[in-house]
């Protein structure tokens, strides 16, 4: 009985991210589609809306982009409910960068050794178990290890770019902590 009180609770834990579709509109003169997608955050509870935009010559077409997209989203989404760790977090996250071509080489591998400072202080913690203090405790203990506070305040800012929202702003532990102080916004 208690083995069965423990699954039950582990899947209370573990919601997927299911998107649903609330608009899809052509854009005037071209072949993109504005998609309009809705999920419930599984920290929150919130309906959190989100904005994107694929690409088809047809309807059908954009239709298939945006079913791709959608299951894209609900995998990568997932990585909040799986109880995934931070190290495990930064790597897809740097790992999404790379692939998405959005970024140059020097920053994927600056991108990497933050990643790899950020793990080293929290890579263990569960995603979900990460605190305004987690974070906050975190940048004091760099401090305190001799990191000046430009050392402190870049893994801080990737680590905050990787767990804010693409769509609204709710407040996560990242972008709700306080740079150290000392640090100026470059």
């Amino acid at each position: 009985m208690v083995a069965s009180a423990h699954t039950r609770r582990e899947q209370d834990n573990v919601r997927e991210l299911n998107y649903t579709t609330r608009s899809m509109r052509r854009r005037r003169g071209t072949d993109m589609w504005e998609v309009s997608l809705s999920h419930t955050n599984p920290l929150t509870g919130e309906v959190v809306r989100s904005y994107h935009t694929v690409e088809g010559k047809t309807e059908k077409q954009a239709a298939k982009r945006r079913d791709e997209l959608i299951l894209d989203l609900e995998r990568k989404g997932g990585t909040l409910a799986t109880g995934m760790t931070v190290r495990e977090f930064m790597e897809s996250f740097v790992d999404y960068k790379e692939q998405s071509g959005t970024i140059e080489p020097s920053a994927v591998r600056d991108y990497r050794g933050q990643a790899k400072l950020i793990a080293k202080y929290i890579g263990t913690e569960r995603l979900t178990s990460v605190t305004i203090g987690t974070v906050n405790d975190w940048m004091a203990r760099m401090t305190k290890d001799g990191c000046a506070p430009k050392s402190v305040a870049k893994p801080f800012r990737l680590l905050k770019q990787a767990m804010r929202p693409k769509t609204s702003s709710p407040r996560t532990p990242a972008t709700s902590a306080s740079r150290p102080s000392g640090s100026r916004r470059q």
